[in-house]
């Protein structure tokens, strides 16, 4: 019964864990990994510590366990739960006049600036990046360099 313990103990958590990776840590990879290398371990420990029935039964067992926590997963929409719900609504118009901005220029954000975001400049809205961390809406700022299209600004 021990033995049945240590399989559970590698299985269960490996299964967890994949299902971390696939609903909180998308795209990180080490829980995904951490999970398939557990679920694996547990399933060839119970074909050598109970023979190939019991480990045909883990193996089953841990697919059909994954598919349906994942279905369950999709079906009531966990993920929604831990997805960020703000998002920066705007447009830039395209045929702005950009030969009348000049670096020391001043304007108001009018989205914040995460580091980009929308800012205006003499009744004109621009997309803007931020020097570097974010600024908030309505905030003061100036220009400081003008790449092309790509305005860089600091908060004033």
């Amino acid at each position: 019964m021990q033995d049945f313990f240590y399989v559970l103990l590698l299985i269960v958590p490996g299964l967890l864990l994949l299902l971390l990776e696939v609903f909180i840590f998308p795209g990180v990879l080490k829980a995904g990994i951490l999970g398939i290398i557990l679920t694996i371990a547990g399933v060839i420990l119970s074909y050598t510590m109970f023979g190939t029935f019991w480990g045909t039964v883990a193996l089953s067992a841990s697919f059909s366990s994954i598919g349906l926590l994942i279905g369950v997963g999709v079906k009531h929409r966990i993920w929604e739960r831990f997805m960020l719900e703000d998002s920066i609504k705007g447009g830039v118009n395209i045929s702005q006049p950009y030969d009348l901005l000049s670096v020391g220029k001043q304007g108001i954000t009018l989205t914040a600036l995460r580091p980009s975001g929308t800012a205006e400049f003499d009744g004109e809205s621009f997309e803007v990046k931020s020097t570097g961390g974010f600024i908030d809406q309505k905030t003061p700022v100036e220009i400081t360099q003008i790449k092309g299209r790509q305005i860089t600004v600091k908060p004033i």
